[in-house]
């Protein structure tokens, strides 16, 4: 699906703008079962709100965390599937799932997603073999709380990061010492979206849309799930403890 030159940027950027992952049909199926979880909201399992403490007006962002195992279903969409081959262009080898999640930000919302790195969740440095989706579920404008990467970030290791705050906001990580200047927003249609590298720098603005905006995050790798057994990890994890740090 990809081309050489999508491929290069990928690896040279740390993301890539990917327009038409699935054809509208599939993202409306997988829509409306996303909705129907959500409508049980906060009475599913792995179900979390983000707050923005500067913007205490605004509704939380809501996200449910391993959404296939509660949808199995959502295994054998087109965008999971067009996802898995994608990632497997990008690594040049066999991939398989390593997480997934939802996120639903709330419309007229300022709660912003702060600059971070995916790799800053894991609580260690040692690099994660994994790429990371961000598939758009309805159209996504750049004030609609689009994606939005610095470019190269990767290539610059793991930045310092801090909780937002106090309470459900010390969910949510901020990268510090951040120079947006040269950030790329990444508009897309619905079924569009983005792949990172786990140190990629990235973001999103609140919605100023008047609908939710809708998300389907998805991590592949060479690993799967194994991934944080592999040697380099169980290695930082240990010295983490050791320091007791983690």
């Amino acid at each position: 699906m990809l081309t050489i030159d999508q491929i290069n940027a990928f690896h040279l950027d740390g993301y890539l703008k990917l327009d038409g992952i699935a054809p509208l049909s599939d993202v409306i199926r997988v829509r409306n079962a996303l909705d129907g979880l959500f409508a049980r909201f906060p009475h599913v399992r792995g179900a979390v709100e983000h707050v923005d403490p500067a913007s205490f007006h605004s509704r939380p962002t809501q996200e449910i965390n391993s959404v296939t195992r509660l949808l199995p279903g959502l295994g054998r969409s087109l965008i999971y599937r067009n996802c898995r081959t994608i990632a497997e262009e990008l690594f040049a080898r066999p991939v398989d799932y390593v997480f997934d999640h939802a996120l639903y930000k709330p419309p007229l919302s300022r709660n912003e997603t702060p600059w971070h790195q995916d790799q800053a969740y894991t609580g260690v440095s040692a690099p994660l073999d994994s790429v990371h989706f961000w598939v758009a579920l309805q159209d996504v404008a750049s004030d609609g709380g689009c994606m939005k990467f610095i470019p190269g970030s990767h290539r610059l290791g793991l930045a310092s990061h801090r909780p937002r705050g106090e309470g459900a906001a010390r969910r949510t990580l901020i990268a510090e010492g951040v120079d947006g200047s040269s950030a790329v927003h990444c508009p897309v249609a619905a079924g569009g979206g983005t792949v990172h590298a786990p140190l990629t720098m990235h973001g999103a603005d609140g919605n100023n849309s008047p609908d939710i905006r809708r998300a389907w995050i998805l991590h592949f790798g060479p690993h799967g799930r194994w991934q944080k057994w592999r040697p380099s990890q169980l290695a930082a994890r240990l010295t983490l403890l050791v320091r007791g740090a983690w």
